[in-house]
């Protein structure tokens, strides 16, 4: 990966992040930091890949199939 792909994703990263603390801070009472846009979107990612995971899961028992 070129370091112009590199920068590019940490900028994209960075902006994730800021926009999901900003996203959040209304329910904050403290404020919020880009780190805690991070964790806040980790946690989501975490969240609806378990969704997807049991979702497969309960497809796959239904049809008989396996994973």
């Amino acid at each position: 990966m070129s370091k112009t792909n590199v920068t590019s994703r940490a900028g994209e990263s960075t902006r994730l992040h800021d926009e999901a603390a900003s996203l959040f801070q209304p329910r904050s009472p403290r404020r919020l930091t880009r780190e805690d846009g991070r964790e806040i979107t980790r946690n989501l990612v975490g969240f609806f890949s378990l969704l997807a995971e049991w979702d497969r899961q309960a497809r796959a028992s239904r049809t008989g199939g396996g994973p």
